[in-house]
């Protein structure tokens, strides 16, 4: 019998990873500004 593992994806990847890490890192502080403001914390999940 095979198995059922394929072989790793050698191709590269279509888009940057890091293409939108500028927008992500100037929303952050407005969020938790905003946040703040209405007294909403984040949540957390089960470990």
């Amino acid at each position: 019998m095979g198995t059922a593992v394929r072989p790793a994806s050698t191709t590269p990847a279509s888009r940057d990873a890091f293409s939108d890490v500028d927008a992500f890192v100037d929303a952050v502080p407005v969020e938790l500004t905003a946040m703040a403001a209405d007294g909403t914390r984040p949540t957390r999940r089960d470990p």
